[in-house]
């Protein structure tokens, strides 16, 4: 795909006089839509915007590359835009970045795979080019630009390795988070510096299309070091086991990428060690024993794990319970449910109990999982087992937790620490670190914490429980907002996190006010759109039918497209209409002890008319607020 097909003069903006990234956006989406690129400027710029949300496309030397994938883009197409003054609000992977230079890229939904790639591959990889950037800074006209912009690939040349004994050898991987511009700015930038050095590198790129110019096994062998500049997990760590290595950030290359290959030759972090199973699964680059920010994930990972199971146990649960209710039965569970005559409330009974024997291994999961994420797939056995005691010293997920850690880190250094002979090699994973691991965790667990940590865990519990009133309603109140907050963002799910942790303990309210929250916001914007229609554009409208649908099954993320639009007024209104809501739902009495936020799963909630006259108070309150403040769509300034 040659950038003659992609960029005209049209689509070029010199000397733009505009400070703020969305406006810049939306002047670049009106250049695509002139030229017949788009059939919706605010679909695609809803695209753009989504993306932008997700990490920097600011990079460095004043350039930003905002990209989009929609159904509304007809072809691959990039609007160019050079800004009269530098701005410095632009999210970039540079934190001193001024951009002036922006380029918009234009990607087909149904060409989303290698069209995207290609295209932000080959403009990254432009950028890296000797003179580039200062030529297109430098351009009088949209045509002297244009005409940089081409001459890049008519000088385009193919380097090829030759492995030579004559000058040292270096070998690289790149890769980044979305797979995309940075891992292919990244490779570049070292083999720009590489060639400056006179030394010989091979960059292998790990991104979005997968791996790309694999590194034999030859050049492996050959090369002193080799150079991960990742954020992310390397693919197939397995082929550097024995290889000296030196371990950047993908954006460090950028920067300093002959400092970076000296570094690696003259002081390289280490060597890539692997510990190896009977099936050689279980690799890993050596690093700290501990670390906090290992904890912190091994907690998340945990929590993730046990998601689907909490829910497979509270949907069964909650479909035996509403089938019950029609027999006016509300305690579905009780032994004798289970010998009863009627065929149908015996199955209802049947099903109760497996959605509890189900919710029962939440504990074992938790620490399970918690122990994976820190010592990989040798520690799972060790947490479980340690998921179990806390279960039975009713220490609830803290108990859990910290088997799980234990678990994770006996097993981890278990690993590290035992070197058998080669021929041996596999029996430290498949014997020594598990035994160990339920060993220590149990022991631990009987003998040290378990007493203290179920104490604990029981006074937290007694002091929720004990909470009434005022203080049960406040408590509703601040997770109702924390969900309200940042519509799935980091405190949405910290709040929401603590509230399923929470239920394993059997104390609901914070899962009540978490559930309300996840659905209120969406389902109050989508409402605004409906009732203040005059209010908001076509663009948005259609958002709202999207949010409320989204809202109904449980997704808060609906109201994210009102968010970007109008940001104070929108998460001003969802943190205190989700805090009105839950405060009412849990003041009224209101229980929902299921992690279920969907309307499917409302009427398994203990008083559940009260909990959707909840939902809809605070929906409502946010759609009469936003529609209130809100100008008709015919006042506003439409750019």
């Amino acid at each position: 795909m040659k950038f003659e097909n992609l960029l005209n003069e049209n689509l070029i903006l010199l000397d733009l006089d505009l400070q703020k990234k969305e406006e810049i956006i939306e002047k670049l989406v009106e250049k695509l839509y002139e030229n017949e690129g788009i059939t919706s400027k605010e679909n695609f710029f809803k695209a753009v915007m989504k993306r932008e949300s997700i990490s920097p496309t600011g990079l460095e030397e004043g350039l930003a590359i905002p990209h989009g994938k929609d159904e509304s883009v007809i072809k691959p197409m990039i609007a160019v835009a050079r800004l009269k003054h530098p701005i410095k609000t632009w999210e970039s992977v540079d934190e001193d970045n001024e951009v002036n230079m922006i380029f918009l890229i234009a990607i087909p939904k149904k060409e989303e795979g290698d069209s995207h790639i290609e295209v932000l591959s080959k403009l990254t990889t432009s950028f890296m080019k000797e003179g580039f950037i200062t030529k297109l800074q430098e351009a009088k006209t949209k045509k002297e630009m244009l005409e940089i912009i081409y001459s890049v690939e008519d000088n385009e040349k193919e380097e090829k390795i030759e492995l030579s004994e004559e000058s040292k050898f270096v070998i690289a991987i790149t890769a980044c988070a979305t797979g995309i511009a940075h891992t292919y700015l990244a490779a570049e930038a070292l083999e720009k510096a590489a060639r400056e050095l006179g030394i010989r590198i091979h960059v292998e790129k790990q991104g979005a299309k997968g791996i790309e110019n694999r590194l034999t096994r030859e050049m492996i062998e050959k090369a002193e070091v080799v150079i991960f500049s990742t954020d992310v997990s390397v693919k197939e760590i397995e082929r550097f086991i024995g290889k000296k290595y030196l371990q950047t950030r993908v954006a460090v290359p950028l920067k300093a990428g002959k400092e970076v290959i000296n570094k690696a030759l003259a002081s390289p972090d280490g060597i890539v060690e692997a510990v190896v199973n009977k099936k050689e699964e279980i690799k890993k680059i050596e690093e700290k024993i501990i670390s906090f920010s290992e904890i912190k994930r091994a907690f998340l990972t945990g929590i993730s794990y046990m998601l689907p199971l909490v829910v497979a146990g509270a949907v069964i649960m909650g479909l035996a319970r509403i089938g019950a209710s029609f027999y006016g039965i509300g305690d579905i569970w009780m032994a004798n449910y289970g010998i009863s005559d009627n065929l149908i409330i015996r199955f209802l009974h049947t099903i109760d109990s497996l959605g509890g024997k189900t919710l029962g291994l939440m504990l074992p999961f938790i620490g399970g999982y918690v122990a994976f994420a820190i010592g990989d797939r040798v520690a799972i056995a060790p947490g479980f087992v340690g998921g179990v005691l806390a279960s039975e010293f009713n220490s609830g997920f803290i108990g859990a937790l910290i088997a799980g850690i234990i678990a994770g880190y006996t097993v981890k250094i278990t690993l590290k620490k035992i070197k058998l002979p080669k021929f041996a090699s596999g029996m430290t994973s498949i014997f020594i670190a598990p035994v160990l691991g339920v060993l220590i965790t149990g022991l631990i667990l009987l003998y040290l914490i378990g007493d203290p940590v179920s104490a604990i865990n029981k006074g937290l519990e007694e002091w929720l429980k004990g909470m009434s009133g005022s203080n049960k309603v406040l408590l509703a109140a601040i997770v109702g907002g924390m969900m309200g907050f940042d519509l799935g963002g980091p405190v949405n799910k910290a709040a929401l996190t603590t509230a399923l942790a929470l239920v394993v303990s059997g104390i609901t309210t914070p899962n009540t006010a978490a559930m309300i929250g996840i659905v209120v916001p969406p389902l109050g914007l989508g409402l605004a759109t409906i009732i203040g229609k005059k209010k908001y554009n076509k663009s948005l409208q259609e958002a709202g039918k999207s949010a409320i649908l989204m809202g109904l099954v449980g997704v808060t993320e609906g109201a994210i497209p009102f968010a970007i639009e109008s940001p104070f007024l929108v998460i001003t209104t969802t943190v205190l209409g989700s805090s009105l809501s839950a405060a009412m739902a849990v003041f009224l009495g209101v229980d929902n002890p299921l992690p279920i936020s969907g309307f499917y799963g409302w009427f398994a909630v203990y008083k559940w008319h009260l909990y959707i006259l909840s939902i809809f108070v605070g929906a409502l309150f946010i759609a009469i607020v936003n529609i209130l403040i809100r100008k008709n769509i015919s006042e506003e300034v439409v750019k």
